[in-house]
């Protein structure tokens, strides 16, 4: 039972098994406090227009803070019997329905994960450029992980040079970051040190989630080290790291491996200004095995096509006849010449 100012006037017994709270323990006291700051506005304005109507009903849902600090999501039936004298309160019945919330919460972002492979690999069937996949990869996963950019680094064919193919951070930031260092940026080729912060990272095959604002800006700092910025300037970047931490607005970043057959291609890395939570980190290392197989099969596209211009190029330059045959003699190509 509440007052019209959201003061709980009685809690009945079975508030101790719910919200982990003796009764004792929440009359008196608003129950405005328990109430997640996301919902927090939604409730504070049904609850208002409750109270403004005699004898109204509404049913809602929101998320509730128990004793030991975990959120709830709760299912309320309120009703509004001021009015009533053997009352006088607004009457809730609550239940907690967090089980088939998580339940059907994991059935979206499986539904999610799975429109996304399936957009990726039309993509690829369509022809679409590296670049194209890169982009709606990143597209998708700032949605789907509320993350402010989405990158793809991919190992040199030796192993010694992470790069990134192609750069998904908004404009508005690159024209911040490029201000700061006072020219643009450019194609960031990272060498894979010893021991350094991005060897680690693709080592951890079971991906890792950061949150320490010194450590993201040590893996920033080997940014720095890409090998076409001038040696003169590395050491000025290096200072300006925490400045363009502060642009980029990470609290946490999340990186897995892309691997291919037990063997690490890149990383996948996504960035946001919340905190990741070990199920984001689990939801991604599920689907990084088939954005791999996309990202592997648009290469060897890209590889072939440049193959065959090449190929091209050398046979239409020769003067003399140059022609394909098969087995039984019949052609099937023949330059220009």
């Amino acid at each position: 039972l509440i007052d019209s100012k959201g003061i709980s006037v009685y809690d009945s017994p079975a508030v101790p098994g719910m919200l982990g709270y003796r009764p004792k323990e929440r009359v008196g006291r608003n129950i405005f406090e328990l109430i997640h700051a996301d919902d927090l506005q939604k409730i504070r304005g049904l609850f208002q227009n409750l109270v403004e109507t005699p004898g109204a009903r509404i049913n809602t849902t929101f998320r509730l803070r128990h004793k030991n600090g975990l959120w709830l999501s709760i299912e309320a039936v309120a009703a509004n019997l001021l009015a009533e004298p053997g009352v006088k309160a607004i009457v809730v019945n609550y239940r907690d329905i967090s089980e088939r919330v998580q339940a059907e919460l994991e059935l979206q972002h499986h539904k999610e994960d799975l429109e996304l492979i399936n957009t990726l690999n039309e993509l690829v069937n369509r022809g679409e450029s590296l670049d194209k996949l890169i982009d709606t990869l990143s597209g998708e996963t700032r949605r789907m992980y509320s993350a402010h950019a989405c990158t793809v680094f991919l190992l040199s064919p030796d192993g010694q040079v992470l790069t990134i193919p192609h750069l998904t951070i908004p404009p508005s930031i690159i024209e911040k970051i490029e201000q700061t260092i006072g020219q643009p940026i450019p194609p960031l080729q990272i060498p894979i040190k010893k021991g350094g912060y991005v060897q680690k990272r693709l080592k951890a095959e079971q991906g890792v989630i950061t949150s320490d604002p010194k450590l993201i800006q040590q893996w920033m700092m080997e940014f720095a080290e890409t090998t076409s910025i001038a040696s003169v300037l590395r050491g000025l970047i290096r200072k300006l790291v925490p400045q363009i931490f502060k642009f980029l607005d990470i609290g946490s970043t999340l990186t897995v491996p892309l691997i291919s057959d037990n063997k690490t291609i890149g990383l996948l890395e996504l960035g946001s200004a919340g905190l990741y939570t070990a199920d984001d980190l689990t939801r991604v290392r599920n689907i990084s095995g088939q954005v791999t197989a996309a990202i592997l099969r648009k290469r060897a596209e890209e590889q072939l096509q440049r193959s065959e211009a090449r190929y091209r190029a050398i046979v239409e330059d020769q003067t003399d006849l140059v022609c394909r045959l098969l087995p039984d003699g019949t052609m099937t190509f023949a330059n220009q010449s």
